[in-house]
């Protein structure tokens, strides 16, 4: 029992260690595996980008976390907004067409 304890004394091991617990738990749980792998990847994208605003202005933590989250919501509601716009744009045009094409089948050359 104590080679086993000391194992989990060495770093190397416990990273090996808990890598290998996450990949069975994403075996396991494949449904919803690209969920947790955004999941992960989003926070540890945050968390550096708080620790670097953290560095850059001296904000204290849970201000800049809080300024990130809020620029990225920022941004995904600009993006939505006109790409929203030009996907509507697109699907009244076609929607166009095809009243037009069944209006006059007829001048249609691939029929």
């Amino acid at each position: 029992m104590e080679e086993f304890l000391k194992l989990f004394k060495n770093e190397r091991f416990k990273t090996i260690f808990v890598l290998v617990v996450f990949f069975i738990l994403i075996y396991f749980f494949k449904s919803i595996a690209n969920i947790l792998l955004l999941t992960l990847i989003f926070t540890l994208l945050v968390n550096r980008l708080c620790d670097l605003l953290y560095k850059l202005v001296r904000l204290p933590l849970k201000y800049s976390v809080v300024v990130v989250y809020f620029a990225f919501i920022l941004i995904l509601y600009l993006v939505s907004n006109f790409a929203f716009v030009e996907i509507k744009t697109q699907l009244n045009s076609l929607v166009d067409m095809i009243i037009k094409f069944y209006d006059n089948p007829h001048s249609n050359n691939w029929l």
